[in-house]
């Protein structure tokens, strides 16, 4: 994936976060802020190392383990089940070509599994 693709994506996601949940500019100091635009770009790290060799379980596993520190830090799942759905809605629209089916594809399988994991906590 193209540097600039990677950045606009992050910064879509970032702002697509800020704007729907608005309490996290009460919530967070511009320095926190800050982690979650980093968070957004090692979730793509992530994806695309998966991506690169076909192997699920390196995003898959990721995707479990962050879901895990996160919670334990009291940042609930729907963040990041959100923050997948939107990058799978920005990766669709930029797939002309089919490159990113693969990523596409992870995406969905995190959103189910974090789904799954809500449900049961609720």
């Amino acid at each position: 994936m193209e540097q600039a693709v990677q950045h606009e994506l992050i910064s879509f996601i970032y702002h697509k976060m800020l704007s729907t949940y608005p309490e996290l500019r009460e919530r967070y100091s511009l320095q926190s802020l800050q982690h979650i635009k980093q968070d957004i770009e090692h979730h793509l790290e992530y994806l695309l190392s998966a991506g690169m060799i076909h192997m699920d379980s390196i995003f898959l596993d990721y995707v479990d383990w962050v879901n895990r520190v996160l919670t334990a830090r009291g940042i609930e799942t729907y963040y990041l089940v959100d923050c997948f759905k939107w990058m799978g809605m920005y990766l669709s629209d930029c797939n002309k070509e089919g490159h990113y089916t693969y990523s596409i594809s992870l995406l969905h399988k995190a959103v189910w599994n974090l789904s799954s994991i809500q449900t049961l906590e609720r």
